[in-house]
């Protein structure tokens, strides 16, 4: 750990949300006996990020991590950005599972069973696409207001957009103007219909909803 041998600079790591020089040490090839012992590895050391627990505190490390790749001449810059990115798959999957409930929908052919799945998992993609090119990766006001613990947040969760499109598919039936990612809902609404009781507001209706 000590050694200067083999140390890196990357530039344009993207980590934390922002574009970062990662340090890391290659060691290679190297040889371990449990993935055999005539297949050459690459160990990489990743400098870990410092990090500071209010303005003005001391500077903090965490462990640094150790990576081993089975092909030597993978590009570094690669291997190190899909490390980093592991943990947006781990949510991806979270919130696929838990939230939209992927693998568990009741169906009965068995055909069906293959190709649910597959179905909500590209409406999950393109419901994150038409946030990015609505909004970008920024949480604007669109969303819903956050709850009294949360300060801020960097951009919008899966919960901010299915209660966003729940709002704009409640918002057709209530005549009321609302932020879509395509401007379908303010073009569909239907005429205001005559009613002794005022109709609930959008925002009402999404917390229903939820």
């Amino acid at each position: 750990m000590q050694s200067n041998r083999a140390h890196i600079r990357l530039n344009g790591g993207l980590a934390l949300g922002q574009f970062r020089e990662i340090p890391v040490k290659v060691y290679g090839p190297v040889f371990w006996r449990k993935a055999g012992v005539d297949v050459p590895l690459l160990l990489v050391v990743i400098k870990p990020l410092g990090y500071r627990l209010r303005n003005g505190s001391k500077l903090l490390y965490r462990q640094p991590a150790f990576l081993v790749c089975t092909d030597p001449s993978l590009d570094l810059q690669l291997l190190v950005q899909s490390y980093i990115y592991r943990w947006e798959i781990e949510c991806n999957h979270r919130d696929e599972k838990s939230l939209l409930g992927v693998a568990q929908g009741q169906v009965r052919s068995p055909q069906a069973v293959s190709r649910l799945p597959q179905f909500q998992v590209g409406a999950y993609s393109l419901l994150l696409l038409a946030s990015l090119l609505c909004s970008g990766f920024q949480r604007t006001a669109d969303y819903l207001p956050l709850p009294k613990w949360r300060r801020q947040a960097a951009r919008p969760s899966l919960l901010d957009l299915l209660n966003l499109l729940r709002h704009q598919i409640f918002a057709r039936g209530v005549n009321a103007p609302v932020a879509s990612f395509d401007h379908f809902a303010s073009a569909a609404t239907p005429p205001a219909l005559k009613s002794s009781k005022p109709p609930l507001d959008a925002e009402s209706l999404a917390t229903f909803a939820a």
